[in-house]
């Protein structure tokens, strides 16, 4: 079991680290603004929106159990109906340790790139 909560959150932060660039990029090369505060603003805006989705609400979904809902969007194969302890020691520790990656990711990218120059 840890090891396949360790994969998963490896797999997200890659997901998200592809997910990043590929919005970059798309914003700098593909969108185009005329001045580099506008493009940053999108890119920010952009990575923020890609990154909470991805990290966040997917994974919640993903293992949503809405069935006692009135409205369910077709979430009824999860297992957690609700957040309780059970969700918290397997899909939020996931969370977590996918957050705790990404305050020191920064740096980290930081620091290859300055060895790889």
């Amino acid at each position: 079991m840890y090891f396949w909560t360790q994969a998963l959150s490896v797999m997200i932060i890659a997901v998200n680290w592809v997910l990043r660039k590929s919005s970059v990029y798309m914003i700098k090369y593909w969108i185009g603004y005329p001045t580099k505060t506008e493009e940053m603003i999108q890119i920010t805006k952009m990575t923020f929106y890609v990154v909470f989705l991805n990290t966040g609400w997917l994974l919640m979904l993903s293992n949503a159990n809405m069935s006692e809902q009135p409205i369910s969007f077709g979430l009824t194969q999860g297992v957690y109906s609700d957040f309780n302890s059970d969700w918290f020691s397997s899909v939020g520790v996931i969370v977590v340790q996918t957050m705790i990656f990404n305050i020191f990711y920064p740096l980290l990218e930081f620091l290859l790139y300055f060895a790889w120059r």
